[in-house]
């Protein structure tokens, strides 16, 4: 398994724990904007904050808004996550 692969799953599991996918949902919400799922600027700073701590990285505030994609955010996490970011 990849660290991309936890990554889209630790979003995933997030996003369906706070009521934003449904857990029967399929990877379509990844090419969604944050915006599209119903998160506001409060709900992406807890995931950020939240996806940092999971995999140890930091991530600048102004990188993503409500108007970036899930996939942006996974892609990110996993490169920086590897040192390539």
């Amino acid at each position: 398994m990849t660290k991309q692969y936890f990554a889209s799953d630790f979003i995933s599991d997030y996003l369906s724990k706070n009521k934003f996918i449904s857990l029967d949902s399929t990877k379509a919400f990844e090419d969604k904007t944050f915006q599209e799922l119903g998160l506001d600027e409060f709900d992406l700073v807890d995931l950020v904050m939240e996806v940092e701590e999971a995999f140890e990285i930091m991530i600048e505030e102004e990188l993503f808004s409500v108007d970036s994609k899930v996939s942006e955010l996974t892609k990110f996490a996993e490169e920086k996550s590897l040192g390539r970011a």
